[in-house]
């Protein structure tokens, strides 16, 4: 914990993909024990707070407001960079991989459209798409368009991919340390 970074560091209070996220990569990648004691040496850092998405906060720092920002998507640095934005981003291994889903409702008004949008989506086709962007494509047959921004790519080895059955049954522990350790203090 460099204390040239106190007070200059912000990050997401979002249960799906912020400060939880981070608390509960951090428990499971060193343990309960020594998890708690680097969460307490963190507080010291005064990390700034907000409920924006992890996009915005990388645009905060572009814009020069902070210079950092924990737990983003990588590839959302990637794809500023490309832009021709100041934007890197570093690996904490592993990496918290938030899985995302998708899903049809019941009782849908379209649910045949909806099952064919599902199945382009989840297709080489659509996940071409997404690859096309420098976001990550989910089907195994697709690689990142960027190989930095999978694991093996070089710039970490190891993801801790957090199924949403997880954030349910962890949420509200992550939640409740990040409200004792960073907000009531």
């Amino acid at each position: 914990m460099n204390p040239k970074w106190r007070g200059e560091v912000i990050w997401s209070t979002s249960r799906g993909s912020g400060a939880p996220v981070f608390i509960g990569n951090i428990l499971a990648a060193m343990g309960q024990r020594a998890g708690m004691e680097y969460l307490q040496r963190l507080t010291k850092q005064n990390i700034a707070k907000s409920t924006a998405s992890a996009r915005a906060l990388l645009d905060l720092v572009i814009a020069g407001e902070y210079p950092l920002v924990l737990n983003i998507f990588n590839h959302h640095a990637v794809i500023s960079r490309k832009a021709g934005a100041p934007s890197e981003w570093q690996p904490i291994e592993p990496v918290a991989a938030p899985v995302h889903t998708i899903g049809l409702p019941k009782n849908s008004p379209h649910p045949h459209a909806a099952m064919l949008l599902i199945d382009f989506i989840l297709s080489t086709k659509g996940q071409k798409v997404f690859q096309d962007v420098n976001y990550l494509p989910a089907h195994p047959k697709m690689p990142a368009k960027e190989v930095e921004l999978k694991p093996g790519g070089g710039r970490f080895k190891k993801a801790n991919y957090l199924n949403p059955e997880t954030l349910v049954d962890k949420g509200d522990e992550w939640v409740d340390i990040f409200q004792k350790l960073f907000i009531k203090g």
